[in-house]
């Protein structure tokens, strides 16, 4: 069903969040009740985290695929006409006229 790095993922997120959350609990007294509070605020700063990792590994991505890859080369003149060649032979041909079309377009 879910792949074991799945599992494993979920499983960190799990354990990390569980751990701020009693964190959470014992800073305010060990008071009892407020689990679901706790709860709620470790997930919404666990995740925080998470999207700003996620937000820094795309940009050094991004700026190592800036460094490695080569600027694009505009197309030669011979790829552009053979694209417009391409084009051309792609169109329908136009129906010819028969003697009873020509005959009728000569009466009106």
């Amino acid at each position: 069903m879910y792949s074991t790095k799945n599992n494993e993922v979920f499983m960190d997120l799990y354990e990390e969040i569980a751990k701020l959350a009693y964190e959470m609990f014992e800073r305010e007294g060990r008071v009892h009740g407020k689990h679901l509070d706790h709860w709620f605020e470790a997930e919404k700063i666990i995740i925080s985290r998470y999207k700003v990792q996620e937000v820094e590994v795309e940009h050094k991505q991004e700026e190592n695929s800036e460094a490695v890859a080569p600027k694009k080369k505009k197309p030669s003149v011979r790829k552009a006409k053979e694209a417009t060649e391409g084009e051309a032979k792609t169109k329908k041909p136009t129906a010819k006229k028969t003697e009873t079309t020509k005959k009728r377009t000569k009466k009106v």
